[in-house]
């Protein structure tokens, strides 16, 4: 009995993966196109440094979800490392 329970916890463990596979591959393939007009900051970008402004730009719809890609321009600042403490 504990064999059979296990297994239809196995086999619903399965379907639901399988369900949510395919759920989300939707066949399409992802290729990048630009917001439309409406999506674009109406605000000036004159405030921002350029390579924030071109970061901000960069922004695209990649599918009719509301899934986005952006990539950033720029240098990445670490924090210092070491001890602060004496």
């Amino acid at each position: 009995m504990k064999a059979t329970r296990q297994t239809a916890i196995m086999r619903l463990i399965v379907l639901i993966a399988v369900l949510f596979l395919l759920t989300a591959c939707s066949g399409k393939a992802l290729t990048g196109t630009s917001l439309p007009p409406s999506h674009v900051p109406s605000e000036s970008l004159g405030n921002l440094s350029p390579d924030a402004a071109a970061t901000l730009r960069s922004l695209q719809k990649l599918d009719d979800y509301p899934f986005y890609i952006m990539h950033y321009v720029g240098d990445y600042s670490y924090p210092p490392t070491g001890s602060i403490l004496p």
